[in-house]
């Protein structure tokens, strides 16, 4: 209830609603229909190129909840292979989650790959996909659906060198992106990765606060002391990341690795456990004022951009930057042209 954390939040609202009224009046005639016909359309190319003695699979973070969960299932419904990377002790966990994709979708392949904590570097670090090629799955994309919202103090942390949210949303993010890239650099088929962002990127607080900010966030991991506030720490992780994927996705289509691509979803407001360690006043205003505003979106609703994301063309140098479940492309952001915040992403080694 911070009244600093509660102007950045408006600043968020304010955002949304624009982004929304853009996306809805202003981005063409595409409809939820058209974009899962669409959709559809790519599943149907895909599966006439692929090869039968292997499956097409998508490694999923944060797919144990919320968007991550839904985004998860519609894509076994698809036919796509899921890749759980669950923790160290929670095997009986993905086995549950198995169960539940089995329900919707019988047929649905489900495998397990870990022990992958995202908080860990060392999990990420020793991520090994021997096992997926050894059962016959190609990994053609990887979805990063898992994010924190973190309001512990930093310094009530045994790890505080840096803000989860820091951690969890970008700086892993970063390694297992370019581990996995190392990892499938000799591979023959075309690998997508996609990077569930927010709309909070796009915010005024983000450009008002300007390049220094985000330099000082960037290389402390938003460890530093002097000013604490969760949300322009979960602000600066999103910004970050989409720049990330912007900067990644014009060096791959320009250099060596073309196979590569990436493309960044914003699924608008979903309703979702990332809001749980708000104050439980706040929750409920902000899901009350989301539905009343019609901004709320179910978690099965936004996962259909996430699906769109994963089989959408993307070869083209300029990143797309898609919104919601119909998949509008935005285009890029502030931060996402600004060419010092490029070179800043691109310099500061994340991990």
């Amino acid at each position: 209830w911070r009244v600093d954390v509660l102007i950045v939040m408006l600043d968020w609202l304010v955002t949304l609603v624009c982004v929304e009224f853009r996306a809805r009046w202003c981005a063409g005639r595409l409809t939820a229909r058209a974009a899962v016909e669409e959709t559809r359309k790519r599943l149907d190319e895909r599966a006439a190129e692929r090869d039968e003695d292997v499956d097409d699979g998508v490694l999923i973070t944060g797919w144990s909840s919320g968007l991550g969960r839904a985004s998860a299932m519609e894509l076994a419904k698809a036919g796509f292979a899921v890749v759980v990377p669950y923790r160290l002790g929670g095997l009986d966990s993905a086995h549950a989650f198995a169960r539940c994709c089995r329900e919707g979708a019988p047929n649905a392949r489900i495998e397990f790959i870990g022990p992958l904590d995202l908080e860990s570097e060392r999990d990420v670090r020793r991520i090994d996909l021997s096992r997926l090629r050894a059962r016959g799955i190609v990994l053609r994309a990887v979805v990063h659906c898992a994010a924190v919202f973190s309001v512990m103090d930093i310094d009530a942390r045994a790890d505080a060198d840096a803000d989860p949210s820091a951690v969890v949303n970008y700086r892993n993010v970063v390694l297992l992106t370019e581990t996995l890239q190392e990892k499938l650099k000799n591979e023959s088929y075309p690998v997508r990765f996609v990077f569930v962002g927010s709309f909070v990127h796009r915010c005024a607080t983000a450009k008002v606060l300007g390049y220094d900010w985000l330099k000082g966030w960037l290389e402390t991991s938003g460890a530093a002391r002097a000013y604490r506030n969760p949300a322009l720490g979960y602000m600066w992780s999103k910004v970050c990341v989409s720049v990330y994927a912007s900067v990644r996705h014009k060096l791959w289509t320009q250099g060596e690795y073309k196979k590569f691509s990436a493309v960044v979803v914003d699924p608008g407001m979903v309703d979702t456990r990332l809001t749980r360690a708000w104050p439980s006043a706040l929750q409920a205003l902000f899901r009350f004022g989301g539905k009343a505003l019609g901004l709320m979106q179910s978690p099965a609703q936004a996962a259909r951009g996430v699906v769109q994301a994963v089989c959408m063309d993307a070869e083209r140098e300029i990143c797309p930057n898609i919104y919601g479940p119909v998949g509008v492309d935005l285009g890029l952001s502030y931060w996402m042209r600004d060419e010092k915040a490029r070179a800043l992403i691109s310099r500061v080694n994340a991990f």
